[in-house]
């Protein structure tokens, strides 16, 4: 049968992607339909390359070059299949209706990742967690629905605590690595500043085009953590004035830094939790300056309105680009960070409860 083969043009490819190890990755998949057994195949990597070949009676074949083993995923039609490539041979065998539980084999850090999706898998399953998502789904009880979301906490609990057995059984793996990087924001920062030190010292990962990104942005953790002088900084309101950090705090004995936008989830779900904090703490000397990721002057103000946010607000209209989230290193929103009367950061990160815990003690 005719295989298509793809070779990689060196031109079109990404910095993270540039020729220098080659691998193979051989499809043979099935399908009730004949019609989906043929057509393009698309394979994307996170870094920027996309290649195409066609697949020809459910068999195709990717020849791809790579500068370092990275994420990428796979598409035939709307089927979405992620899988980690590194200098190996690979073979995917599934079903064109159900790709993303397509089989993987090949690669050392693909062999881990599969480990812990069956990992995953017989967590979920010791628990029943279809039966209680069903019975979640279909009770207004409060009660038990408060019983099985405990449940939900436990299996992630479970499932995270497996993932980091088998990170540390495998520290020295790309798959260890993978989890680093895309964690290590959430982490305490001396933490990951250790763990950034051991890959960064190792020669497997040290030559990695990720190493210098996560050491520029630990680089500027570093410089927002406690006991640090928050860099300043002056953005404009709604109606185009300016307002400076600095002008904030030295009149309040507490300010919060509140990193959101009108478009983010969560941070909209969060906000009437601390209009009410503002509303208990802010007669004994705290205050919040929003600083907002949105892009759409229209959609920011309506968010501050809707959500009845009264204090002072800014914004670039930047969205990731805002300057000021760059100098704070903030990756993800919500976020907050606390300075003190002289502009000291006294807390980062915190949760509900603990806001109001610190709040009350600083505010005796």
């Amino acid at each position: 049968m005719k295989k298509f083969l793809l070779l990689a043009s060196a031109a079109l490819m990404m910095v993270a992607c540039a020729p220098q190890n080659g691998l193979s990755v051989k499809g043979q998949l099935t399908s009730d339909n004949p019609d989906e057994l043929n057509g393009p195949v698309y394979l994307h990597c996170r870094g920027g390359q996309s290649d195409t070949t066609e697949m020809v009676n459910g068999e195709f074949l990717f020849e791809v070059e790579l500068a370092e083993p990275t994420d990428f995923y796979l598409m035939v039609g709307a089927e979405r299949l992620p899988l980690f490539l590194e200098h190996a041979k690979y073979t995917i065998t599934g079903n064109v209706g159900d790709l993303r539980n397509a089989k993987i084999e090949g690669g050392d850090t693909q062999r881990l990742l599969n480990r812990m999706k069956e990992i995953s898998e017989e967590i979920k399953s010791a628990y029943n967690l279809d039966s209680l998502a069903k019975a979640f789904n279909s009770t207004q009880d409060q009660e038990e629905r408060d019983r099985i979301y405990a449940v939900f906490q436990k299996v992630k609990d479970d499932v995270e605590a497996r993932k980091q057995e088998l990170i540390e059984q495998n520290k020295a793996t790309h798959f260890a690595f993978q989890e680093f990087s895309s964690s290590y924001i959430y982490m305490e920062f001396e933490e990951a500043k250790a763990r950034f030190q051991y890959y960064a010292e190792h020669p497997k990962f040290k030559n990695l085009s990720k190493i210098e990104k996560i050491k520029e942005q630990l680089d500027l953790l570093e410089n927002v953590q406690v006991g640090k002088q928050a860099p300043d900084f002056t953005m404009n309101d709604p109606q185009g004035n300016p307002i400076t950090l600095s002008d904030i705090y030295k009149n309040n004995k507490v300010t919060m830094i509140d990193f959101w936008a009108g478009w983010c989830g969560p941070c909209r779900q969060f906000n009437p939790t601390l209009v009410n904090i503002y509303k208990e703490f802010h007669a004994r000397g705290f205050e919040i300056l929003g600083v907002s990721l949105d892009s759409d002057h229209a959609k920011w103000t309506d968010a501050i309105k809707t959500d009845n946010l009264t204090w002072p607000q800014v914004s670039e209209l930047k969205q990731w680009n805002t300057s000021v989230a760059k100098t704070y290193a903030v990756r993800y929103i919500p976020q907050n960070l606390f300075v003190d009367e002289n502009g000291v950061i006294i807390a980062r990160v915190l949760s509900e409860e603990e806001i109001v815990n610190f709040l009350n003690e600083k505010l005796q």
